[in-house]
């Protein structure tokens, strides 16, 4: 990696660290993050352009390096890598408000290449994946097995859920905000403004995520939470979103995914398997808050809970 570095963009580091999923080096005073980029390398120009926007409005985000070859790129054991100019140091870990205000940096256009497609196909098309996958499993990956038509289950009720929000609600204009491929409350503030992680969509997005991860991690705090619902103006619509969010097991397909791909171990899922039960209380918990305030529809078998 070094001599590429030296290669593509004529810098020396004197030595180069490894952290979480990336490494790094320091140029004098300056860190600079090399990240495998493995989204489509169309989108990249897009992410650029909004990175140098948001930095120039003095947002400290991440910025990217151009090569010697006129690129935002390079290619190395046939992988794709970017090169990171690191511009916030802040330590500390983002919160919803730090979310919130991520969200209004910017709004689409509704014409470039970041905006995400629909819930209803992006989902399906997961679960579409992962069941095809599992037809070539015989006696492997048998605790998956077992488990798998729960979350399918989870998922093909927020596929319901959402379709029917966007069939009552055909003229509803979206927004489509800054926001996050994925994010959760152990993101730290370098993390947050890492570009090759950005993505245009539905506001709710990130929050679902984030609160989706705190429950998980037994961090999330209901009147917390419902301050911060206060502190909103969401309309009845975004509610219903970000409901149909937290009822799809996005967490659980990804970790899956990684699973079948041979890129983690089976016993990770069990993790999600034991909080089945207290993630299906906070649907309960949660639907009975936001029906209080926005009169949201019900899912049948949660709220036969009560």
């Amino acid at each position: 990696m070094k001599n590429a570095i030296n290669y593509f963009y004529n810098l020396f580091p004197d030595k180069i660290y490894k952290e979480k999923n990336h490494l790094y080096f320091f140029v004098d005073d300056t860190k600079i993050c090399i990240y495998k980029y493995i989204r489509n390398i169309l989108e990249i120009n897009e992410l650029v352009k909004i990175s140098n926007e948001l930095f120039k409005n003095n947002i400290p985000i991440s910025t990217f390096i151009v090569n010697k070859e006129n690129n935002f790129y390079f290619t190395f054991e046939e992988e794709n890598y970017v090169l990171l100019k690191i511009n916030n140091y802040q330590l500390g870990n983002v919160d919803i408000y730090d979310i919130d205000s991520f969200n209004n940096l910017l709004i689409s256009k509704n014409n470039d290449s970041l905006n995400n497609l629909s819930y209803n196909f992006l989902w399906s098309q997961t679960i579409d994946n992962i069941e095809e996958r599992l037809k070539d499993f015989n006696k492997e990956y048998l605790l998956l097995q077992d488990y798998i038509n729960y979350y399918i289950g989870l998922g093909e009720n927020a596929i319901i859920y959402y379709n029917n929000i966007m069939l009552e609600n055909p003229n509803t204009k979206i927004d489509y905000r800054l926001s996050h491929r994925r994010i959760s409350p152990k993101m730290n503030i370098e993390e947050f403004y890492n570009p090759i992680n950005f993505i245009f969509d539905i506001e709710i997005r990130d929050l679902s995520l984030f609160v989706q991860n705190q429950v998980l991690n037994n961090e999330f705090d209901f009147d917390e939470f419902e301050k911060f619902l206060n502190s909103k103006n969401y309309n009845r619509f975004l509610i219903e979103i970000f409901y149909a969010r937290l009822l799809y097991p996005v967490y659980y397909f990804d970790k899956v995914l990684l699973v079948i791909n041979d890129l983690a171990e089976e016993k990770v899922l069990d993790y999600y398997h034991n909080k089945a039960e207290s993630y299906e209380i906070f649907l309960f918990e949660m639907y009975n808050l936001l029906n209080s305030k926005y009169n949201i529809p019900s899912v049948e078998w949660i709220t036969r809970m009560e």
